[in-house]
């Protein structure tokens, strides 16, 4: 039969894999994550006159914050805004890093944000809009 020894850690938190997907504001946002950290964002508009987009991203590593939140290292740091869904993020003199929550069949893409000059407190994440599992 199949035997664990010698396996490495999953990259990926368990029940993260797959496709979740968010429809707010004649917009569905679908993503996808696969086993190897490869994260696929489609972003489908409903208006004809928007093109629809797709963008892809590498997490290298998913680090446990507690509280079924996952902070997300990304291959290069620019791809983190793949995790921003449904709305905005920003401001100067601001550092923020991405994650996930997740709930069974939710998905909520997570960040943390402070000062440029302190550390991330990651009992606090700011939830964005929650994902259902497909």
């Amino acid at each position: 039969g199949e035997t664990n020894q010698g396996k490495p850690p999953a990259l990926v938190p368990e029940g993260s894999v797959g496709t979740w997907v968010l429809d707010k504001d004649n917009t569905i946002y679908t993503l996808t994550i696969s086993e190897d950290g490869t994260v696929t964002r489609k972003t489908d508009y409903k208006d004809p006159k928007r093109k629809d987009e797709t963008m892809t991203a590498k997490v290298v590593k998913f680090e446990d914050r507690g509280n079924h939140n996952y902070q997300l290292f990304f291959e290069q740091e620019v791809s983190g805004s793949i995790m921003i869904i449904g709305g905005g993020v920003g401001g100067s003199g601001v550092k923020y890093t991405q994650g996930v929550h997740l709930d069974g069949n939710s998905l909520t893409p997570v960040i943390w944000q402070t000062g440029s000059q302190s550390d991330f407190d990651f009992n606090k994440p700011a939830s964005g809009f929650s994902m259902k599992k497909q």
